[in-house]
Formats: C-alpha cells, sequence, structure tokens
C-alpha cells in the first residue's frame, strides 16, 4: 500500500523579494508548498491561513509592521507556528527580536543566517 505524503506549507512575508526567493529555494527543494507574500496585509486577508503550517516573516516591512503581523496571528492562529526574522539596520536586530517572541513569536532569527539554521528552525516548529 502505498503511504501518502502531504507537504508542509509555509507562507514566507517579505518586502525584499531576493531574501524570499532564497527561503523558498531552501523550503522548497527540502519538499515544502511556499507561498509568498510581500507584505503583512496580503497575509491577513488568505482565507485559509489558519490552515498552513508555518509562517515566516520580516519584522520591517511596508503595509504594517511584522511586529504587528506576529500579534494579529497569534491572536487569531494561536496554533500558528511563526519564525520572524530581522535583519534591520535601524536598531539593534536583537530588539525586533525580543519584541516579536514577546508579541508570540514561535521563535526568531538574525539575519543572515544560512540555509541550515532555517532548516533547523523549520523542522522544530512543523514537527518534523
Amino acid at each position: 500500500m502505498a503511504t501518502l505524503t502531504i507537504m508542509k506549507r509555509v507562507i514566507v512575508a517579505d518586502d525584499d523579494p531576493q531574501v524570499r526567493t532564497a527561503i523558498r529555494s531552501v523550503l522548497a527543494s527540502r519538499g515544502f508548498a511556499v507561498i509568498e507574500s510581500s507584505n503583512g496585509l496580503d497575509v491577513l486577508s488568505l482565507p485559509d491561513l489558519g490552515s498552513f503550517d508555518l509562517l515566516i516573516t520580516d519584522i520591517v516591512m511596508p503595509e504594517i509592521e511584522g511586529t504587528d503581523l506576529v500579534m494579529r496571528v497569534r491572536r487569531d492562529h494561536p496554533h500558528l507556528p511563526i519564525l520572524a526574522l530581522t535583519g534591520s539596520a535601524y536598531a539593534e536586530a536583537g530588539d525586533y527580536l525580543k519584541v516579536a517572541q514577546l508579541l508570540g513569536a514561535s521563535r526568531t532569527m538574525a539575519k543572515p543566517f544560512r540555509a541550515s539554521e532555517l532548516m533547523q528552525a523549520v523542522r522544530e516548529l512543523v514537527g518534523e
């Protein structure tokens, strides 16, 4: 009997297209289905947001900040794991990451990061 493998679904929200492409490439090569968004408002408008397995979001974005996105997603979809990222030069990256964690991010990571670091965090968050 054949075993059905269900792809884990991940949303990547980052206003930098190169970052989104890099993350999508790493995840897709490891069997994840990836949806990309350049801002948090598009993420919040997804009708099936709660059915995703992971949200990866940048902190500093146009439209709404990633911290606001984290807070809203945590309120409306408390079981959706969230990985918050930042490489902001405007303030200490660690400060943004601490705030994101206080607002409900499951895990945080500073940019730049290695593919292996990303995959370790993703596997922990989606339970693989």
